[in-house]
């Protein structure tokens, strides 16, 4: 997976927010390593790589824990929310307005 195709997935499937992340994970990743997979997981930018390279996934780990502090539509201040019993990390307004989609209200 490339970086446009990780950018063109966590777009479609979150938004805006952990663009700059992703940029940021493929100007760290070593020549020799492979994003397999980006995908956002229990409200967490998520990526998979082979072959496993410790300190590049040290890195991973980093941003997966970054992201948890960052809203996945917007990039503004987020936090873990809940909405139908699927996790995502939202800011107050992305939070209510998904509340307000799914009827949650």
């Amino acid at each position: 997976m490339n970086r446009n195709e990780s950018k063109a997935w966590i777009k479609e499937k979150c938004g805006d927010g952990w663009l700059s992340l992703i940029d940021s994970v493929y100007d760290h990743k070593p020549d020799n390593v492979m994003i397999t997979d980006t995908y956002q997981k229990w409200g967490a930018l998520t990526f998979d790589h082979k072959p496993w390279d410790e300190e590049f996934g040290n890195y991973l780990d980093e941003i997966n824990e970054k992201s948890m502090g960052i809203c996945e539509i917007c990039g503004t201040k987020g936090e873990e929310r809940t909405v139908k019993e699927r996790v995502y990390t939202l800011c107050t307004n992305h939070y209510q307005s998904k509340l307000k989609n799914n009827q949650q209200i």
